[in-house]
């Protein structure tokens, strides 16, 4: 990781900490949802290639979620099904 980015990662962390601090002392907690949705925002603007990065694995996260997820109902049937069966023959 170079430098720049180490710095900027500690200047995001530094920002999200002391405004967190001052927002919940203050009871405004929509400020720090919008301070970090404009730390987000610009540090994707700075390294764009990240955001797509990000948006791809997010992508392939879901598709192997939705994959998974239709193999294990698939099969919570099945044995549902041969429960009952089972059951009919008793």
């Amino acid at each position: 990781m170079d430098e720049i980015k180490k710095k900027i990662y500690l200047f995001i962390f530094v920002a999200i900490i002391l405004n967190g601090f001052y927002c919940v002392m203050a009871s405004n907690y929509l400020l720090i949802v919008w301070i970090i949705i404009t730390l987000l925002v610009a540090y994707f603007s700075i390294y764009p290639d990240e955001f797509f990065l990000c948006v791809n694995n997010a992508k392939e996260y879901i598709n192997n979620y939705r994959r998974d997820h239709k193999n294990t109902t698939f099969i919570t049937a099945d044995t549902k099904r041969e429960r009952y069966i089972k059951k009919e023959d008793i």
